[in-house]
């Protein structure tokens, strides 16, 4: 942890957190081949790391050229928004489909509410300066350091 904030077990030791966790904390949602580890550890999973990830060949009519890639993201520290967004970044393919199709797509298998996936899906497609990731990076250090 970069702001030298130290979490401390019950018992008062200190307490080290994984290092892929430390690198979700440090640069918000990621992908896979962004982190520093290949895959989850239990620790990870123990500390809430999650996986955003949606399939995109339902039906013959939404399939989607090439892989998609998953973003990797604290539960309860990185808000959703700042999730999908880092999804679209993560996947430029899916830019090409329509925003509706986008949003149905969060909402039906990525669990997010509509509002916060038109928001995600619209900022995408406003540019790089309408993203929220240095909110996110300034809310979830607070949250570390508490």
């Amino acid at each position: 942890m970069s702001d030298g904030a130290i979490l401390t077990t019950p018992a008062g030791r200190p307490l080290q957190l994984p290092q892929t966790v430390e690198f979700l904390y440090d640069h918000g949602p990621s992908t896979l081949a962004e982190l520093p580890s290949h895959g989850l550890s239990i620790e990870d999973r123990i500390c809430d790391v999650r996986r955003f990830y949606v399939r995109t060949s339902h039906r013959g009519a939404e399939k989607t050229a090439g892989h998609v890639k998953g973003v990797y993201y604290i539960l309860g520290v990185h808000d959703e928004r700042d999730v999908v967004a880092a999804f679209l970044r993560a996947n430029p393919q899916l830019a090409d489909r329509p925003t509706e199709s986008l949003v149905r797509l969060f909402e039906r298998d990525g669990g997010v509410s509509e509002a916060v996936a038109r928001e995600a899906v619209e900022g995408y497609e406003a540019g790089p300066d309408s993203s929220s990731s240095s909110r996110t990076r300034s809310s979830h250090r607070r949250a570390r350091r508490q």
